[in-house]
């Protein structure tokens, strides 16, 4: 089955292998436990560990923050 995903923890948790792609080419193709935060700032372009906060791509349900 080959899936669209962008939620990086329901990747991990379902997927035997991920490929990541920037730019129309593939720039990671491996298992889950080889997509490490570097890989992942690979992928999203991203050098500087503040421009990439990998919790954003989460489907994990947070608690609301009051109002």
């Amino acid at each position: 089955m080959l899936v669209n995903l962008h939620t990086l923890d329901t990747a991990r948790a379902y997927c035997d292998r991920i490929v990541g792609m920037r730019g129309g080419r593939v720039i990671f193709d491996g298992s889950a436990r080889e997509l490490t935060s570097d890989v992942v700032r690979e992928i999203y372009g991203s050098d500087d560990l503040s421009e990439f906060n990998e919790s954003v791509t989460s489907t994990a349900i947070r608690p609301a923050v009051p109002a």
